[in-house]
C-alpha cells in the first residue's frame, strides 16, 4: 500500500465544487523515464533491458506512465531503446547523471507524440528500474490530480515517494517549478538531484510496502522476479480475486 501523508478529505470520491468565478483546473501530465545510467553494480548490464515477469523494466516504466495518464513520454537513455510514440533522448555527453537526463528528456518532449501538444502542467519522473512502477506512478498521478483539482492552492511544487527518505527520482513535479529549478542550477552534468529539487516544496507519500524498491544488484533482480512469479501464480489460482 502507498499511503498519502495527509488525509485527502472525508469523501475522497466526491468531485470538488468550484466556487463562483473559480477557474476550472485541468490535470495534465507528461513523463520522463531515466534509463541512461552505467549500471555499475550490475557489471554494466543495462537495467532497462532486464526483464521481470517477462517484460523489460523500461517497458514496465513506459506502461506505468501511460497508466498514470501521461500524454507524452520521453526515455532519457540510448537511442533505439523504445519504440514510437515514446522516444529516447541521450544527454550529451552520455552518463552525465540523472539531472542531465531529466534536462535532456524535458527538452525532447516537444518531439514526442502527439506532436504539437503544449507542455503538461505536471511531469512524472521515474527511474527505469522499478518493478512496481505502475502502482507508484498511478499513486503519484492521483496525488497530483487531487492537488490540481483542489479549490485551494497549497503551493506545493511536487510530490515524491518516501520510504524513510525522499525519493526525488520517483516523483511528480509541476513543470514550471522544475524548469525554474533547472534554470537556477545552471550546469546539469554530474549535478546532484538534491541540488536540483531539494529547495522545492514537496509533499511526500509514504511507501509502507516497499513499492519504491529498485533494482541495483543481481540479488535485487532475483527478488523482484521471485515476487513477480508468486504474484502471477496467485493470480492464476484466483483469476477473479482482484475484481
Amino acid at each position: 500500500m502507498i499511503r498519502p501523508s495527509a488525509d485527502p478529505g472525508s469523501d475522497p470520491g466526491a468531485a470538488p465544487v468550484p466556487g463562483p468565478g473559480a477557474r476550472a483546473r485541468v490535470f495534465t501530465l507528461d513523463a520522463v523515464i531515466l534509463a541512461g545510467g552505467r549500471s555499475s553494480r550490475l557489471g554494466g548490464t543495462p537495467k532497462a533491458e532486464l526483464e521481470v515477469g517477462g517484460v523489460r523494466l523500461v517497458d514496465l516504466a513506459v506502461a506505468a506512465a501511460v497508466a498514470a495518464g501521461a500524454g507524452r513520454t520521453v526515455v532519457a537513455g540510448p537511442p533505439g531503446l523504445v519504440a514510437p510514440p515514446v522516444i529516447s533522448r541521450r544527454e550529451d555527453p552520455p552518463f552525465g547523471g540523472p539531472v542531465a537526463g531529466v534536462a535532456a528528456a524535458l527538452d525532447a518532449l516537444p518531439h514526442a507524440e502527439p506532436h504539437g501538444e503544449t507542455d503538461a502542467a505536471w511531469v512524472l519522473v521515474l527511474s527505469c528500474d522499478l518493478p512496481h512502477a505502475r502502482a507508484v506512478a498511478v499513486a503519484l498521478a492521483d496525488a497530483a490530480r487531487a492537488a490540481t483539482e483542489s479549490p485551494s492552492d497549497d503551493g506545493i511544487d511536487g510530490i515524491c515517494l518516501d520510504d524513510g527518505r525522499p525519493q526525488w527520482l520517483t516523483a511528480v513535479y509541476r513543470r514550471a517549478r522544475l524548469d525554474e529549478a533547472l534554470a537556477r542550477l545552471g550546469a546539469v552534468r554530474d549535478a546532484s538531484v538534491g541540488a536540483l529539487v531539494g529547495g522545492l516544496r514537496l509533499d511526500r507519500i509514504a511507501d509502507v510496502d516497499g513499492l519504491a524498491a529498485d533494482i541495483d544488484t543481481w540479488a535485487d533482480l532475483r527478488r523482484a522476479r521471485e515476487t513477480s512469479a508468486r504474484a502471477a501464480a496467485a493470480s492464476n489460482r484466483n483469476p477473479r480475486g482482484s475484481e
